[in-house]
């Protein structure tokens, strides 16, 4: 038996192993956060806008929020958009990029004006560094306190009632969003009454359907979902390492079975 053969194949092994439990461990303990910079802060930033019930925090450093992929347009949204459960923490140095792009420093302001303006739970720090991690290096351990200071208690949106869009002159104060109702193929032309009934076209079921003002109206076929739309009790809840096991346990086979032959030839 070739042993060095098999010592290899075991560092394989242990190796896919080790990846397999780190993910776990992150859709486990890590499915809030996200921290990056440069490209990442903003794909950091993008995974939590995008997706606010797996990432809640964000450590964003030199964040490219400037004209490059759309990145300068976050800040627009970030105030046309009604909150979401996100936490943001911010840095930036004001000798940061400046090129045809647009200013590092003054983009990161913009964002950090656009979250003050609606209600997010957000803080900043601004040095004097330039397009490097030194300065978002030293800031890191205070980063991690801040974003997890209450963990586990759940982030909420505009927890403070500090947002100033035009959204919260219609909402009622203390009040989330409640779903109606669930199983239409297409919900549109939304329209109120004086009574404070709304009704809403599902044209591809050749359906007019009303919800009226005391919640009662959904037609009864209908049945009620949580908050985030899934309908699905186990949603949210995290996943076992022998779940994940499951699937990863593909990829190591994967793994191996595209390195076998290389290693049986180099050994």
């Amino acid at each position: 038996m070739n042993l060095r053969l098999v010592h290899a194949v075991l560092i394989l092994l242990s190796a896919a192993l080790a990846v397999l439990f780190g993910f776990w461990c992150l859709g486990v303990y890590g499915r809030e956060s996200g921290t990056a910079s440069l490209f990442g802060a903003i794909a950091a930033f993008a995974a939590a806008w995008q997706r606010p019930d797996g990432f809640r925090r964000v450590f964003s450093a030199i964040g490219t929020y400037v004209g490059l992929r759309g990145g300068n347009e976050f800040p627009v949204l970030i105030r046309k958009t009604e909150p979401k459960p996100i936490r943001v923490f911010l840095q930036d140095g004001r000798n940061d990029l400046n090129n045809y792009a647009g200013s590092w420093f003054v983009a990161n302001q913009d964002m950090l004006a656009a979250l003050q303006f609606a209600g997010y739970d957000v803080t900043f720090e601004w040095g004097d560094g330039e397009h490097n991690s030194r300065h978002a290096t030293a800031l890191f351990p205070e980063a991690l306190r801040w974003l997890w200071r209450d963990y586990p208690a759940p982030i909420k949106a505009n927890a403070q009632g500090a947002s100033k869009q035009d959204v919260y002159q219609t909402l009622v104060a203390g009040e989330d969003w409640q779903i109606v109702g669930e199983g239409y193929r297409a919900t549109d032309g939304p329209a109120v009454n004086a009574a404070g009934e709304m009704f809403f076209t599902d044209t591809p079921n050749n359906r007019i359907y009303k919800a009226g003002a005391d919640g009662q109206d959904p037609p009864p076929h209908l049945v009620p979902i949580d908050a985030a739309g899934r309908g699905d009790e186990k949603a949210g809840k995290p996943i076992s390492f022998w779940q994940f096991t499951r699937y990863g346990l593909v990829v190591t086979a994967v793994t191996v079975g595209l390195t076998a032959p290389y290693l049986l030839l180099r050994y």
